[in-house]
């Protein structure tokens, strides 16, 4: 039996991939932060910037939530 084969492993791979691209992105952001703070940008700059980052987490989470939904449906279709 292949990974792909067993539904259980199927989705354990989903989420271990959604976290590494969680992961990457919560790294991008934190340096995007430190990077404002050391240029001293405005607060005007960082509020938008912080918005821009919630929002990419956002799309991110619901990415996930769509691939896991299409994947769960995959899983009750009889073979």
């Amino acid at each position: 039996m292949q990974p792909a084969d067993n539904p259980n492993e199927e989705e354990k791979l989903l989420a271990e991939k959604h976290q590494l691209r969680s992961d990457a992105l919560l790294e991008k952001h934190k340096a995007e932060v430190l990077a404002s703070e050391l240029n001293n940008e405005s607060e005007d700059f960082k509020s938008k910037m912080l918005l821009r980052h919630a929002c990419e987490l956002s799309h991110l989470s619901q990415q996930f939530f769509n691939q896991w939904i299409d994947l769960t449906e995959q899983e009750k279709k009889p073979d």
